[in-house]
């Protein structure tokens, strides 16, 4: 099985479980647990992200271009991230009643701030593992770690330990991964040269990875951040159960994006290759995201429920809606990666930087009036008004 396939396998086998983590959680404590939860992992998914600063990509880069470099590389991103983490994770602690709206929300996000330090440090040694193409190593390491976290988790809940015992399971089990990932590198014996690149210069480079990757993931993560903040906690608990299945379905033609960068930059001195293979790809993830839409409108009233409880019923009211997103969403991905192809990353970076003010200001308009279904119009509206705003310009074309 190629690399590619093995990352693709991974990403379904973690959607699955990252799907079954949720529902465990709905199921045990209820909306109210579940908003909790999901309003303190919506600030630390995209805090942990600044922490990586985008090293991550460039790690893989230019380790896979110079493996002679590779061991230097790595040092210095983990240096930097040690030390971005640690004042981020302090920093969270002490500002989590200011962050979220409900005392649970901040007491589940002081539990998990040592999450941004440790998902940073894994994310390192999976980014050198990519750069050797140990594809099969790093697919399963994420994909380990989820199964480690359901099954902590399963024993937490059934301790009674609720939301804090669920916290400290993603914890628990994201320190045993950065424990095996640094292994798993050390094993290798790789040659190293001695050199460690300046953190300086290290952070100047990855930032437009680090802010690029800040922005998806904010957008991802705002309506059930902000149905925490000016809806309450249930709210946010109905949210984030209708969007688990959007983020599911979202990594499945993930994978294919990730093999299409390299197969657009290869074609861009062919125009009529470039775009075909990019529209061949575009005309894809848009039945693909038709298709869910459709499904979700015709199922989820009854296929909500059916996975999280009866509790949630009005959850499944919302993905009706809420599943439509999912087709503006994979363009808008299909045309960052098309425009990234062709050396236009800054163009990406600015225009998720709009879709993300846009979809802000239909969050404060809507989801104080209408709770969840207001941040449901609000996410739907925004991915329209990113996916339009990225495909303006024809990304398709090489010239």
């Amino acid at each position: 099985m190629s690399g590619a396939a093995f990352l693709a396998v991974g990403n379904i086998v973690g959607a699955a479980l990252a799907f079954a983590l949720a529902v465990l959680i709905g199921r045990a404590t209820g909306e109210l647990g579940l908003g909790t939860y999901a309003a303190a992992a919506a600030w630390l998914f995209p805090v942990s992200l600044m922490v990586d600063a985008g090293l991550s990509g460039l790690l893989t880069r230019e380790s896979a271009a110079d493996p002679s470099r590779a061991v230097g590389l790595l040092r210095a991103a983990v240096r930097a991230r040690l030390m971005l983490g640690s004042v981020a994770a302090v920093l969270l602690m002490v500002c989590a009643p200011w962050m979220t709206g409900t005392p649970g929300a901040a007491d589940a996000l002081r539990l998990g701030a040592p999450l941004v330090l440790l998902n940073p440090l894994v994310g390192a040694y999976t980014a050198a593992l990519r750069a050797r193409r140990q594809m099969r190593r790093a697919a399963a390491l994420n994909v380990g770690m989820l199964a480690a976290q359901v099954g902590l988790t399963l024993g937490a809940l059934g301790l009674g330990w609720g939301i804090p015992g669920a916290m400290l399971a993603n914890v628990a089990s994201s320190g045993l991964q950065l424990i095996v990932a640094w292994a798993l590198n050390r094993r290798d014996g790789l040659t190293d040269d001695g050199s460690t690149p300046p953190m300086s210069s290290l952070l100047r480079a990855g930032w437009p990875f680090a802010l690029a990757a800040v922005l998806a993931a904010t957008q991802m993560r705002m309506g059930t951040a902000l149905s925490e903040a000016w809806a309450g906690a249930a709210a946010a608990g109905m949210y984030a159960a209708a969007y688990r299945f959007i983020e599911a379905a979202r990594l499945i033609p993930q994978a294919g994006f990730d093999a299409l960068l390299p197969t657009l930059a290869a074609a861009r001195g062919d125009s009529g290759l470039f775009a075909r293979q990019a529209q061949r790809a575009g005309v894809l993830v848009g039945l693909y995201g038709a298709a869910f839409g459709i499904g979700c409108f015709l199922l989820a009233s009854w296929f909500v429920p059916l996975a999280f409880g009866e509790s949630f019923a009005p959850a499944g009211i919302l993905l009706r809606g809420m599943g439509f997103a999912l087709l503006p969403m994979s363009l808008k991905y299909w045309a960052g990666v098309a425009w990234i192809a062709r050396g236009r990353e800054r163009r990406v970076t600015w225009l998720n930087g709009l879709g993300l003010a846009a979809q802000l200001v239909y969050s404060a308009a809507l989801i104080p009036a209408y709770g969840a279904a207001g941040a449901a119009y609000a996410l739907v509206l925004g991915e329209f008004t990113g996916a339009a705003l990225l495909m303006w310009g024809r990304p398709d074309s090489p010239q």
